[in-house]
């Protein structure tokens, strides 16, 4: 028992002492490795502090820089106040910005447009170790707007568009299987969706999202979401205080486009579980963290004598990249 116990301490003792051996690096060098460039006074919005020569550019030209820089850093860079978001210059042409509300998120998108500068939209960046991000200028941060609240409304069931699918996948095993037969299933298929730390990240519409730019990709989320006529709610830089109601087949339709819009929630229907049956299957290499060969996901209505008494949904992923149903093509 006491030679387990030695046993199991010595990873920790070890990890005690490479730490005792470590220091962490002056914030002089912290700024000058690149990582985070220093903001000059002309660009800090900060705009209380009065500028200081602090420091230099990389070129050695002496410019003035914010006066409240170190402060700045030691929060990892990030300019914080009363303005409605978080703002950070990574180089002379790249930044990451974070707006805090909807408003704002368009404001930086018709800002970002109207420089004629790419734009990419983040809030787990999950995707990213999928697919290699796109070349943008401008990293919009989403993670702070309010695109998480899940709630029940009349004879739909509404989800954010930002909640982490770990969050979902609570939330769905919180229902009523009486109002929503799909509930179980689809939550007990995403628990196989990626691993925990990703699920803990991950969101339902960066999932879409990912669908949308690569439709090969062989997505759990949009072959289930589909099969039960899930419709994706859009918000637009064209009608800020609106949103468009589409089918999220409409996703493969090339021409669909999601420049200047948001994809703010998923709106699942209430299906009696007296009445329909539902059913999802992956086929892939591992039971967790492996992409299907091949998903599925079928909806039936039956009667009482277990009649199908309407037309079945089969939604199928990995067949190809413009393949979802049978009943669609035929």
């Amino acid at each position: 028992m006491v030679l387990t116990e030695i046993f199991a301490a010595v990873p920790v003792i070890a990890q005690s002492w490479m730490k005792s051996m470590a220091t962490d690096a002056p914030d002089e060098l912290k700024m000058d490795d690149g990582t985070v460039s220093c903001i000059p006074a002309s660009d800090c919005h900060v705009s209380k502090h009065s500028p200081s020569t602090i420091g230099s550019d990389k070129n050695g030209n002496g410019e003035r820089w914010c006066g409240v820089l170190n402060t700045c850093y030691k929060t990892n860079g990030v300019i914080k106040d009363d303005d409605p978001r978080v703002h950070m210059k990574l180089s002379r042409s790249d930044e990451w910005v974070q707006p805090k509300n909807i408003a704002d998120f368009f404001t930086v998108i018709r800002t970002t447009l109207e420089k004629g500068k790419m734009y990419r939209l983040i809030a787990g960046n999950t995707g990213s170790g999928v697919y290699p991000p796109a070349n943008a200028q401008t990293t919009i941060d989403i993670t702070a707007l309010p695109l998480y609240k899940c709630s029940i409304e009349g004879d739909t069931l509404k989800l954010g568009g930002c909640i982490p699918l770990a969050k979902m996948i609570d939330f769905l095993r919180t229902l009523d299987s009486d109002q929503f037969a799909y509930a179980e299933p689809i939550a007990k298929h995403l628990s196989r969706v990626a691993n925990t730390p990703i699920r803990n990240r991950a969101t339902p519409a960066g999932n879409l999202m990912l669908k949308y730019l690569h439709p090969e990709f062989p997505s759990d989320m949009f072959t289930i979401l589909e099969s039960i006529g899930t419709k994706i709610e859009i918000a637009s830089i064209n009608d800020v205080n609106g949103s468009t109601l589409i089918p999220i087949c409409n996703l493969l339709d090339t021409n669909v486009s999601m420049k200047g819009k948001i994809l703010t929630s998923l709106i699942l229907p209430k299906l009696s579980g007296q009445e329909y049956r539902y059913h999802s299957y992956k086929i892939s290499k591992r039971y967790q963290n492996a992409h299907a060969y091949v998903n599925a996901g079928f909806l039936i209505k039956l009667d009482t004598e277990f009649n199908i008494i309407e037309k079945p949904k089969l939604c199928f992923g990995g067949i190809s990249k413009s393949f979802v149903s049978p009943l669609i093509v035929s």
